[in-house]
């Protein structure tokens, strides 16, 4: 299990500090102020040729 964490520009754009594992499926936990917490299961699914970058769809958010 791989744990990191990295935060938006202003933008929403963001990079992972390392490359995460390739051949599986990723979960992700987004926090931010002002909003409730959200925990998304298999949220960017990458496969094992996958390349160094990939985009995820808005997330919205609901206010907290």
């Amino acid at each position: 299990m791989a744990h990191t964490s990295a935060r938006t520009d202003s933008s929403g754009r963001f990079t992972f500090p390392q490359q995460w594992p390739k051949g599986r499926a990723h979960g992700l936990i987004v926090v931010a102020r002002g909003y409730q917490d959200l925990a998304i299961v298999n949220a960017l699914r990458m496969g094992a040729s996958a390349g160094e970058q990939a985009q995820l769809r808005a997330i919205a958010l609901s206010p907290g």
